[in-house]
């Protein structure tokens, strides 16, 4: 094995193992005992540490309309949370599951692959927010998209793998994260009143 071979070998490791600690310090904040939304900010929080986007965000869906209903921004980075409420699923974000074809997420490393398709309306969506690169990975409930974790102009780094890290951790949004969030606060309200 030459020089630059150990090197990339030591490079894949040492990103693995950041990758890998994010994803545990997300898990941990997530089963912690928080409430429900004291939990999901702090988590979105902890994974802005890690990937340093302008906005990290959850955009929940019943397949009707999409809501983003948690997000954290970068200082100086407007909130768009109050503007993406309760739109339509097939204008707003359907076009994202083209990229679920041949990608377990959506990756944009430039939003112009959106007005290279045609998707005029989720382009000039994600301009409108200065938007130039996106992340985002779906989770599901009973095998259908119920939203997306997603991150924009994140960090682009050697030292991290940001897909793995949101691919992961858009698992936790699932239904696993909603029961083990709600039998903890049903424990501790029933707890309280015992």
């Amino acid at each position: 094995m030459n020089i630059s071979e150990e090197h990339a070998r030591e490079m894949h490791v040492q990103r693995e193992r950041v990758t890998n600690e994010a994803i545990v310090r997300v898990a941990k904040i997530l089963n912690d005992g928080e409430g429900y939304e004291s939990a999901m900010n702090h988590a979105l929080q902890e994974i802005s540490r890690f990937i340093r986007p302008d906005r990290i965000y959850l955009l929940e869906t019943d397949g009707i309309t999409v809501s983003n209903t948690f997000e954290w921004c970068a200082e100086g980075i407007q909130s768009e949370i109050e503007t993406l409420q309760n739109l339509d699923y097939e204008e707003y974000i359907s076009g994202w599951e083209v990229f679920l074809r041949d990608s377990p997420g959506v990756i944009m490393e430039d939003i112009e692959v959106l007005r290279n398709m045609g998707d005029m309306v989720d382009y000039e969506n994600l301009k409108r927010q200065e938007i130039k690169r996106l992340m985002a990975f779906p989770f599901y409930r009973q095998g259908r998209i119920a939203g997306y974790l997603g991150g924009d102009n994140f960090e682009v780094t050697d030292q991290f793998n940001t897909a793995e890290l949101l691919a992961t951790l858009s698992f936790f949004w699932g239904p696993g994260l909603l029961i083990t969030i709600s039998f903890m606060n049903w424990s501790i309200s029933g707890a309280v009143m015992d």
